[in-house]
């Protein structure tokens, strides 16, 4: 059910605005392998499979992980199969984060997965390249700019 996958915050100015849940992303990882936009608008919110899942599955925080927060984000996996077998993943820390960091080509290529979509490849790639042109000394802040704001 979607409403499994997200809930509603209210923004300042009143307009509600869904979030995914955390139950909802751990649902889709472990169906799809992996979640991007596909999985967390449109038909990924109406999964039966994920949504399948979730009715198994259960979130709970722990004293040991909220006192590394938010310094540290960490986690760790615990699946029982039916079978009674159980897997533990083991403290992890989030992806990203210092502990486990994201190589420069895994950011371009989450920013392309996440925008290639919305933006088509021409200009998604355009701002990708002007972003990493300004770590060089010939970088300009106004070509970055110039793409971010919709030329239509």
């Amino acid at each position: 059910r979607q409403s499994d996958m997200t809930r509603h915050q209210y923004l300042a100015d009143g307009k509600p605005q869904r979030i995914l849940s955390l139950r909802g992303c751990l649902g889709q990882i472990l169906v799809s392998g992996h979640i991007g936009l596909s999985e967390i608008s449109g038909a990924g919110l109406r999964n039966a499979h994920v949504a399948r899942i979730l009715g198994k599955t259960q979130v709970s925080a722990t004293d040991e992980h909220n006192a590394l927060f938010p310094s540290h984000r960490t986690a760790d996996v615990v699946i029982t199969l039916t079978d009674g077998q159980v897997l533990r993943s083991g403290l992890t820390h989030a992806r990203g984060g210092r502990e486990h960091p994201m190589s420069a080509g895994d950011i371009t290529d989450k920013f392309l997965q996440l925008t290639l979509p919305v933006l088509g490849e021409e200009r998604a790639q355009s701002i990708c390249d002007a972003v990493l042109a300004m770590q060089k000394q010939d970088g300009a802040f106004a070509t970055l700019t110039d793409l971010l704001y919709d030329p239509a």
